[in-house]
Protein backbone atom coordinates (compact mmCIF):
# COMPACT_ATOMS: atom_id res chain seq x y z
CA UNK A 1 0.00 0.00 0.00
CA UNK A 2 2.78 2.46 0.92
CA UNK A 3 4.61 1.65 -2.31
CA UNK A 4 1.60 2.68 -4.38
CA UNK A 5 1.43 6.05 -2.58
CA UNK A 6 5.13 6.65 -3.10
CA UNK A 7 4.84 5.66 -6.78
CA UNK A 8 1.87 7.98 -7.27
CA UNK A 9 3.64 10.83 -5.48
CA UNK A 10 6.85 10.39 -7.49
CA UNK A 11 4.86 10.37 -10.75
CA UNK A 12 3.14 13.62 -9.76
CA UNK A 13 6.44 15.25 -8.77
CA UNK A 14 8.23 14.21 -11.95
CA UNK A 15 5.45 15.64 -14.12
CA UNK A 16 5.59 18.92 -12.20
CA UNK A 17 9.37 19.18 -12.46
CA UNK A 18 9.38 18.77 -16.23
CA UNK A 19 6.36 21.00 -16.74
CA UNK A 20 8.06 24.09 -15.33
CA UNK A 21 11.72 24.33 -16.37
CA UNK A 22 12.17 27.99 -15.36
CA UNK A 23 12.98 29.12 -11.88
CA UNK A 24 10.96 32.04 -10.46
CA UNK A 25 12.08 35.58 -11.18
CA UNK A 26 11.50 38.36 -8.64
CA UNK A 27 10.60 42.01 -9.26
CA UNK A 28 10.42 45.32 -7.42
CA UNK A 29 9.83 48.95 -8.39
CA UNK A 30 13.05 50.94 -8.17
CA UNK A 31 13.71 54.46 -9.53
CA UNK A 32 10.80 54.46 -12.02
CA UNK A 33 11.89 51.07 -13.38
CA UNK A 34 10.87 47.49 -12.83
CA UNK A 35 13.92 45.84 -11.36
CA UNK A 36 14.30 42.06 -11.69
CA UNK A 37 16.51 39.59 -9.87
CA UNK A 38 16.83 35.84 -9.28
CA UNK A 39 17.01 35.50 -5.49
CA UNK A 40 19.35 32.57 -6.19
CA UNK A 41 23.00 32.58 -5.07
CA UNK A 42 23.77 29.92 -7.70
CA UNK A 43 22.93 32.30 -10.55
CA UNK A 44 25.53 32.02 -13.31
CA UNK A 45 25.74 33.63 -16.74
CA UNK A 46 26.02 31.61 -19.92
CA UNK A 47 29.24 32.59 -21.74
CA UNK A 48 29.42 35.72 -19.54
CA UNK A 49 26.06 36.88 -20.93
CA UNK A 50 22.56 37.38 -19.60
CA UNK A 51 19.74 37.58 -22.12
CA UNK A 52 16.68 39.51 -20.95
CA UNK A 53 13.49 39.46 -22.96
CA UNK A 54 9.85 40.18 -22.31
CA UNK A 55 6.56 40.33 -24.12
CA UNK A 56 2.93 41.17 -23.53
CA UNK A 57 0.48 38.31 -23.08
CA UNK A 58 -2.82 38.65 -24.91
CA UNK A 59 -5.29 35.76 -24.93
CA UNK A 60 -5.62 34.20 -28.37
CA UNK A 61 -2.50 35.87 -29.79
CA UNK A 62 1.03 34.58 -30.32
CA UNK A 63 3.82 35.71 -28.02
CA UNK A 64 5.60 38.80 -29.34
CA UNK A 65 8.76 40.12 -27.71
CA UNK A 66 8.47 43.82 -26.86
CA UNK A 67 11.85 44.32 -25.19
CA UNK A 68 15.13 42.44 -25.23
CA UNK A 69 18.69 43.15 -24.22
CA UNK A 70 21.93 41.21 -23.83
CA UNK A 71 24.08 42.06 -20.82
CA UNK A 72 27.76 41.12 -20.90
CA UNK A 73 30.09 40.88 -17.92
CA UNK A 74 27.69 42.43 -15.39
CA UNK A 75 27.18 41.67 -11.73
CA UNK A 76 24.74 38.79 -11.29
CA UNK A 77 21.20 39.99 -10.47
CA UNK A 78 20.93 37.92 -7.31
CA UNK A 79 19.18 40.40 -5.02
CA UNK A 80 17.43 43.78 -4.89
CA UNK A 81 20.76 45.62 -4.80
CA UNK A 82 22.09 44.01 -7.97
CA UNK A 83 18.82 43.82 -9.91
CA UNK A 84 18.47 44.59 -13.63
CA UNK A 85 16.21 47.60 -14.34
CA UNK A 86 13.65 47.63 -17.15
CA UNK A 87 12.23 51.09 -17.91
CA UNK A 88 8.57 51.18 -16.92
CA UNK A 89 7.70 52.71 -20.31
CA UNK A 90 8.01 49.20 -21.82
CA UNK A 91 5.04 47.96 -19.79
CA UNK A 92 1.43 48.51 -20.84
CA UNK A 93 -0.74 48.62 -17.72
CA UNK A 94 -3.61 46.71 -19.33
CA UNK A 95 -1.89 43.36 -19.97
CA UNK A 96 0.45 40.94 -18.18
CA UNK A 97 4.04 40.57 -19.37
CA UNK A 98 6.26 37.51 -19.34
CA UNK A 99 9.75 38.57 -18.26
CA UNK A 100 12.59 36.07 -18.77
CA UNK A 101 16.27 36.03 -17.89
CA UNK A 102 18.19 33.39 -19.82
CA UNK A 103 21.48 32.38 -18.29
CA UNK A 104 22.89 29.00 -17.37
CA UNK A 105 19.38 28.50 -15.95
CA UNK A 106 16.26 30.34 -17.06
CA UNK A 107 14.26 32.52 -14.68
CA UNK A 108 10.80 33.81 -15.58
CA UNK A 109 7.77 35.54 -14.14
CA UNK A 110 4.47 36.89 -15.46
CA UNK A 111 3.86 40.34 -13.96
CA UNK A 112 1.48 43.25 -14.25
CA UNK A 113 2.46 46.90 -13.92
CA UNK A 114 0.00 49.69 -13.16
CA UNK A 115 1.23 53.23 -13.75
CA UNK A 116 -0.96 56.05 -12.53
CA UNK A 117 -0.44 59.46 -10.96
CA UNK A 118 3.33 59.23 -11.26
CA UNK A 119 3.26 56.05 -9.18
CA UNK A 120 4.23 52.59 -10.40
CA UNK A 121 2.59 49.60 -8.73
CA UNK A 122 3.09 45.90 -9.41
CA UNK A 123 -0.31 44.22 -9.49
CA UNK A 124 -1.51 40.64 -9.46
CA UNK A 125 -1.99 38.56 -12.61
CA UNK A 126 -5.38 36.86 -12.58
CA UNK A 127 -6.38 33.97 -14.84
CA UNK A 128 -3.02 34.28 -16.61
CA UNK A 129 -4.23 36.88 -19.11
CA UNK A 130 -5.59 39.76 -17.04
CA UNK A 131 -4.24 42.25 -14.53
CA UNK A 132 -6.11 42.97 -11.34
CA UNK A 133 -6.02 46.26 -9.46
CA UNK A 134 -4.70 44.55 -6.33
CA UNK A 135 -1.04 45.27 -5.49
CA UNK A 136 1.13 42.15 -5.52
CA UNK A 137 4.53 41.49 -3.97
CA UNK A 138 6.81 39.85 -6.56
CA UNK A 139 9.83 40.26 -4.27
CA UNK A 140 9.18 37.32 -1.97
CA UNK A 141 9.46 33.61 -2.45
CA UNK A 142 6.02 32.09 -2.15
CA UNK A 143 5.95 28.71 -0.42
CA UNK A 144 3.94 26.27 -2.52
CA UNK A 145 2.29 23.00 -1.63
CA UNK A 146 5.16 21.10 -3.27
CA UNK A 147 7.74 23.06 -1.26
CA UNK A 148 5.98 22.03 1.95
CA UNK A 149 5.70 18.44 0.75
CA UNK A 150 9.41 18.20 -0.05
CA UNK A 151 10.27 19.71 3.34
CA UNK A 152 8.07 17.11 5.02
CA UNK A 153 9.98 14.27 3.32
CA UNK A 154 13.41 15.64 4.31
Amino acid sequence: MKKSYILLLSLFCSVHIFASPEKPLYAIVKDKSICIYTNDVDTKPYNNQIYLYMGGIVSGQNYKSTYSKIYKNIKMPIDKNSCIPIPSSYFNKAIPFDVTLDMEKSYARRICVNQSSKKIILTEVKDGYECSNQPFDYSEKKITFLDRLFEWFK
